[in-house]
């Protein structure tokens, strides 16, 4: 592993640990509608000894983070060209996200067409079967017979 590598991954780690604390730190005063605000005071709160927001929330949430990340930036960074660098990460780093979500709706549209693919060969087993039991009853009766036509 080179020395670049260690320095990126310990700006990532820098970065994914900062997103986090401002996840947990944000949550509750700024992060949640006002009518997500009282089951947070009643369910999380107790226990924010034993966990943190950011175990127990999800992606829409942190989503509403990265919506508000241009404000409590401007507050922190006054140096232009840090506040360009942690920017260019956190693109990155939505890019990311960006990238899963999509992988994951393919491959949920891939399932779901491979489940319809599925049925569709089934209902066309059990047509074939029900054709051919059909077939041989209207040829029992009499009604149809069975003769081949070679041409």
């Amino acid at each position: 592993m080179s020395i670049l590598d260690v320095t990126m991954n310990g700006v990532l780690k820098d970065i994914t640990d900062g997103i986090k604390l401002y996840f947990n730190e944000t949550l509750g005063t700024r992060l949640l509608y006002e009518s997500e605000r009282s089951q947070y005071e009643q369910v999380v709160e107790p226990h924010l000894d034993n966990e943190q927001p950011s175990e127990i929330y999800g992606a829409e949430h942190l989503m509403r983070l990265f919506t508000e990340f241009g404000g409590l930036l401007s507050c922190m960074y006054t140096d232009q060209e840090d506040l360009s660098l942690l920017t260019g990460h956190l693109e990155d780093v939505l890019k990311y996200a960006y990238v899963q979500y999509m992988l994951r709706v393919v491959l949920k549209i891939t399932q779901v067409f491979a489940l319809f693919l599925g049925i569709l060969q089934k209902t066309k087993l059990v047509f074939l079967v029900m054709t051919v039991i059909l077939h041989q009853r209207l040829v029992k009766t009499g009604l149809l017979f069975n003769t081949i036509s070679i041409t």
